[in-house]
């Protein structure tokens, strides 16, 4: 089986020690940050578990059916999303 993976710019993020919220995983990797896409955390948004920013990025990801987000200083942006500047 094959599964995808949004792959974006950590420039998404909005600072070097991002908060994902309570029910996000992720984990740090060399060059940025991989969160699991969670339909379930996307749901506990409305509890403000999951910060503003991450939400539209999360929304995507569990619409196209994306498994994984992966946040890479290398990616490139995406006009749809928040750009910060860190």
């Amino acid at each position: 089986m094959i599964s995808k993976m949004l792959d974006l710019s950590t420039a998404h993020i909005p600072s070097p020690h991002p908060e994902f919220g309570d029910e996000v995983r992720w984990t740090l990797h060399e060059y940025g940050w991989i969160v699991w896409v969670s339909q379930a955390a996307l749901e506990e948004h409305e509890q403000h578990t999951m910060p503003d920013w991450l939400r539209p990025i999360m929304q995507d990801a569990v619409k196209e059916e994306c498994i994984l987000i992966n946040f890479d200083q290398d990616a490139n942006t995406c006009n749809r999303y928040k750009t910060y500047d860190w």
